[in-house]
């Protein structure tokens, strides 16, 4: 109980000044999250035309647009790299959704009632 104690207490002196890793590695881990699942929930849920192979696009593809321009520092017009991955992802999205398999009319009555 005294090592949880002392470990707590050097964990709680850390957390009052945080190291700026610590803001790299949040930023990189809800930055992947966000190209990856951002338009695959918004899109499948909201969109009569988005299907499997448009979310698989999204989320590969956003999220290692992603991942390469964060590797390399690459940035548009000195935005985060977070806009980068998901405009890749929503053109990924939008690309599949066309050129894949319609989803099922029963799937699509079932979300979408009287369209």
């Amino acid at each position: 109980m005294l090592a949880t104690a002392f470990i707590g207490a050097v964990v709680f002196f850390i957390a009052l000044t945080p190291p700026s890793l610590i803001w790299i590695i949040n930023m990189f881990a809800f930055g992947g999250l966000e190209t990856a699942f951002f338009w695959t929930l918004l899109l499948g849920l909201y969109w009569k035309k988005a299907n499997r192979m448009g979310a698989l696009l999204s989320m590969g593809g956003g999220t290692i647009a992603y991942c390469v321009t964060q590797f390399m520092g690459f940035k548009i017009f000195g935005l985060h790299q977070i806009t980068i991955g998901i405009t890749v992802s929503l053109l990924f999205f939008i690309i599949g959704s066309y050129f894949g398999k319609p989803t099922e009319k029963e799937v699509i009555d079932e979300f979408f009632p009287g369209a």
